[in-house]
């Protein structure tokens, strides 16, 4: 089936579910293969037939990839660092990447995020949108952070998520943060888990690191004090926020609160904004009206300014 589709000259977008295995690719294909693809959605029961996939499929024109899979792999943090190799070698004009893995069912979760699975991606320097949501527990330092966004300057979206099973020793504070946001100028929504319970000392930038695109920041289960100096150092960096996606049941979820109704915008709580709801507002409004099956072609936008002005949830 990928085969014949592999053949047709003007298949723009592809939606796939695949098996866990699909096996060797074909031995021959007459012409070029997907010789006009742009957006790729997958959806693989495991990341082993991702990689099968990306070995033997010409992706050289694909902008946009889409990937929900789950880790049912026997080294699944390997495979997922595979996978991202792939994906670099491939796909030489990525934009925007999106990859969502949930928990294995083979008893083994894996207990480490590897830099390596994420600064592969240093190479797609146009990059305006990644995502990764895994299993495995980021483990960013700030240093690690800002070594990797340097290469990223038309970033608009940054989401790094964990699964809620997890609780990550957070080794990125607002230092790292203000990393992004220098580094990233066009950036509008990310999410991090990082430790905001003090001010960092000044960085060594020659400029007052101002950003003034972001609306939107997901903060997860980061911890944070309830301080009149950490409220004044958000309300620099990023002083047009409208959101602050917070983790349900977050145990700092009061303090985030207390957060927004002394920022200078009094950014709204929401406590729903799972990966899957983010990308249908990130994506709703453009070709494919936000379903990753339909694909996300064209220019990302929020879907209405309803979705964030909601009134407040109390944790």
């Amino acid at each position: 089936m990928l085969s014949g589709l592999a053949e047709m000259k003007g298949l723009r977008r592809l939606s796939v579910s695949l098996p866990r295995i699909i096996g060797p690719g074909p031995e021959c294909l007459s012409g070029e293969i997907f010789p006009q693809l742009r957006t790729l959605n997958v959806f693989a029961r495991s990341v082993a037939s991702c990689t099968d996939l990306f070995r033997w499929t010409s992706l050289d024109k694909v902008t946009e990839i889409y990937i929900d899979c789950s880790l049912r792999d026997r080294d699944p943090v390997q495979t997922l660092v595979e996978m991202s190799s792939l994906i670099l070698s491939q796909c030489k004009r990525l934009e925007f990447l999106w990859v969502l893995s949930d928990h294995s069912d083979n008893g083994e979760t894996p207990t480490a995020w590897p830099r390596p699975m994420l600064e592969v991606y240093q190479a797609f320097r146009q990059l305006r949108v990644i995502a990764l949501q895994t299993c495995v527990s980021p483990t960013l330092a700030d240093n690690d952070l800002e070594d990797m966004v340097k290469a990223w300057p038309h970033l608009e979206v940054f989401h790094l998520f964990y699964e809620e099973i997890l609780c990550p020793a957070v080794r990125l504070t607002l230092r790292g943060v203000t990393a992004l946001l220098y580094h990233c100028p066009k950036l509008k929504h990310f999410t991090l888990t990082f430790d905001a319970t003090h001010v960092p000392a000044p960085l060594s930038y020659n400029t007052l690191v101002r950003n003034t695109a972001v609306r939107y920041m997901g903060v997860c289960a980061s911890p944070v004090s309830e301080s009149r100096n950490v409220v004044a150092y958000l309300s620099t960096i990023r002083p047009y926020s409208r959101v602050i996606g917070v983790e349900v049941g977050a145990t700092y979820g009061s303090a985030w609160l207390w957060i927004c109704t002394q920022h200078q915008h009094k950014p709204a709580i929401r406590v729903d904004m799972s990966p899957a709801k983010l990308y249908h507002l990130l994506t709703a409004g453009t070709e494919g009206g936000g379903d990753p099956v339909e694909g996300c072609s064209g220019e990302w936008c929020w879907r209405s300014p309803r979705d964030w002005y909601e009134v407040r949830k109390v944790m």
